[in-house]
């Protein structure tokens, strides 16, 4: 947007005007172009035979805090 803009128009604080713009408006939100790789396929974890012979763990954050806490932590057996 900006370097259409900047082909007939210029004024101080032009770029910063238009990043205001951007940002305030619901269909330039709507419309952004995602830039990330899709999601791979999900798939089932293998049922494990034996107590703790398969863990999986995610670690989340940092998030807003909550009640001091800015991270969650996810442990499946």
């Amino acid at each position: 947007m900006l370097e259409l803009l900047k082909w007939n128009y210029w004024c101080p604080g032009l770029k910063e005007d238009i990043r205001k713009y951007v940002q305030e408006c619901f269909k330039c939100q709507q419309n952004k172009v995602q830039h990330q790789k899709k999601p791979g396929e999900l798939y089932p974890l293998e049922i494990p035979y034996e107590l703790w012979q398969e863990i999986s763990i995610d670690i989340i954050g940092p998030l807003p805090r909550s009640n001091g806490m800015d991270t969650i932590i996810v442990i499946v057996d």
